[in-house]
């Protein structure tokens, strides 16, 4: 593997923090495009500023570039990933790079046990099963099937909002990603569940969808939200409203999007009757009618793309 490793064709340079890091490309490794995105951000606003001989693990490392990058700060590092090509992979851009890191293989957190870091990083896999055989899920051909995470591609992410706290030490602290293709609410309900008043979001990005990665998806994240209302992926009018066009199992076309209503914003659902929109909750309960005139109502989008966005979360014991 060192031999291949060295092949200048399959390393492919990431700039963090104004850091090179070499990282080997493998076509079953996921690169790693939102995990410089979230180092950027954790380097430039500090959250990496007193890492150094710290205990922290890289869970559903990939590529190893979070973990790599602490190393080199003198963080004492662990990564795990379920893929243990990942693994192999992360240990070995670690000595690309002149540092060392321990790799397990292990799925979420159960080869991890009894196991406690100072801190916990965590760029989470998002999206739903597509290219993954369910018959085999240990082995998968593609980068794109080791970026997939359950049905809904929470898989990952719901491990860290409700195990994550057991495998920190004490005043240990646990920085993830997530977007609103895992479904924000039901992330927040866990936030809340799991680590009340313990966390908080600490980055939020918008990010266009790129149709050439994404446009295979779109169908099961329309689905989702058609069930909880909750917008994974969406348009937008001229004022910055949130919004999508949903078909119900009827055939019927309905808007999801969020209306200030009682002075909360509250996720509905608008379906027009042909004088009016009727207002529903995601239960089908009629919340009011909304006239075309309503300076609440969504108006057409401003282009044609879709949007989604991106967040890192503190949250500290």
């Amino acid at each position: 593997m060192t031999e291949k490793l060295l092949s200048l064709d399959n390393i492919h340079h990431y700039s963090v923090a104004g850091k090179d890091i070499k990282i080997h490309t493998s076509p079953d490794v996921w690169s790693p495009y939102s995990a410089v995105e979230m180092l950027n951000f954790l380097e430039k606003y500090n959250y990496l500023s007193d890492i150094e001989n710290k205990t922290m693990l890289d869970l559903g490392t990939g590529s190893g570039i979070i973990g790599i990058y602490c190393a080199i700060k003198n963080a004492i590092i662990t990564v795990s990933d379920y893929s243990q090509h990942a693994v192999d992979d992360a240990v070995q851009n670690a000595i690309l790079n002149e540092t060392f890191i321990d790799g397990i293989m292990s799925d979420c957190f159960v080869q991890l046990e009894n196991k406690k870091f100072d801190i916990i990083l965590s760029n989470p896999p998002v999206q739903p099963w597509l290219f993954t055989d369910l018959e085999d899920l240990e082995h998968r051909p593609t980068s794109a099937s080791w970026n997939e995470a359950g049905a809904d591609g929470r898989l990952v992410l719901d491990a860290l909002l409700k195990e994550g706290k057991n495998y920190l030490t004490d005043n240990g602290k646990m920085i993830i990603s997530s977007s609103t293709r895992h479904g924000h609410q039901y992330t927040i309900d866990l936030l809340n569940q799991h680590w009340k008043n313990q966390w908080k979001i600490i980055y939020a990005k918008e990010h266009q969808l790129d149709e050439n990665y994404h446009a295979p998806y779109f169908s099961t994240w329309l689905k989702l939200q058609t069930d909880d209302f909750d917008l994974r992926i969406y348009q937008k009018d001229e004022k910055g409203r949130k919004f999508a066009f949903q078909t119900d199992e009827d055939g019927q076309v309905f808007m999801i999007t969020a209306l200030e209503i009682d002075d909360k914003k509250t996720n509905v659902a608008l379906k027009f009757n042909g004088d009016y929109w009727e207002v529903y909750d995601k239960n089908n309960n009629f919340l009011m009618p909304l006239s075309n005139q309503d300076d609440r109502m969504p108006t057409k989008p401003i282009n044609e793309n879709w949007y989604y966005q991106y967040f890192l979360i503190e949250c500290q014991l």
